[in-house]
């Protein structure tokens, strides 16, 4: 049981770490969008 609990640990740290590196990349990707707008 404690192998199958530290793997969930793992995927909820990978999908954590791919939410927080999203959420940095936030504002170039909001800027991206503006660009295109704008056009």
């Amino acid at each position: 049981m404690r192998v199958v609990c530290v793997i969930e640990i793992g995927k909820v740290y990978e999908f954590l770490m791919d939410v927080l590196s999203i959420a940095l990349d936030a504002p170039s990707l909001l800027r991206s969008v503006k660009s295109v707008l704008s056009l």
